[in-house]
């Protein structure tokens, strides 16, 4: 199973922005999955407007309930490098932290340096169905 976030393109001006160096996206996957991974992508630096908005340090949780304040369970922690000759970077969660989830949670803990503005291209959430469990709805993301 593989979820894109906010939108399939890395085309330059295509991001999902947010205020400031920090911020979160929740989002509920259509059926219950085995985390397994985090993909991240940002314009290459060489065609960014201004490379400091790309996501820095980041954590993945994995959350069992609906609610967006519900406790989670923390899967990994990564950080995008921006000076990488590769600008889909990812991210596998560690096999000790791999569980089933129905939601999980990106919380974007700083950027490359711009304090004003933080943008996600792409972000994909990787991992395998459990074909015993049932979905509810359609994969979407809720901005908090």
């Amino acid at each position: 199973m593989e979820l894109t976030l906010p939108n399939p393109s890395t085309r330059l001006g295509t991001c999902w922005p947010f205020h400031g160096t920090t911020g979160q996206i929740a989002v509920q996957l259509t059926r219950t999955i085995w985390v397994e991974g985090l993909t991240i992508s940002h314009v290459h630096r060489s065609l960014a407007y201004d490379i400091r908005t790309a996501p820095k340090e980041f954590e993945l949780w994995g959350l069992h309930h609906d609610n967006q304040e519900a406790e989670g369970d923390f899967l990994l922690k990564g950080t995008y490098d921006i000076d990488d000759s590769h600008n889909i970077q990812e991210f596998p969660v560690p096999d000790m932290n791999l569980h089933l989830y129905p939601r999980v949670l990106l919380k974007i803990k700083s950027n490359h340096g711009n304090p004003n503005l933080t943008c996600l291209y792409r972000v994909q959430v990787h991992g395998e169905y459990d074909d015993t469990l049932q979905g509810n709805g359609l994969d979407y993301a809720t901005p908090t």
